[in-house]
């Protein structure tokens, strides 16, 4: 099979079955955003807890 009918078939699929391929986008868009916010949240979690301890004299 070639490259350009593998292309073609993966295409047409796509757009066959379009409430999956959208739920698997968003699933993909929701799942990162949720990382990214749950690291930026830990690391201003860690710097308020540092600039806190600094505050005491620890």
């Amino acid at each position: 099979m070639k490259w350009k009918d593998m292309i073609g078939m993966s295409l047409s699929n796509l757009f066959k079955r379009k409430v999956r391929t959208l739920l698997t986008i968003a699933g993909v868009i929701i799942g990162t955003c949720a990382i990214v916010v749950m690291v930026s949240f830990g690391i201003g979690i860690k710097e308020s807890m540092n600039t806190m301890m600094e505050g005491m004299g620890i």
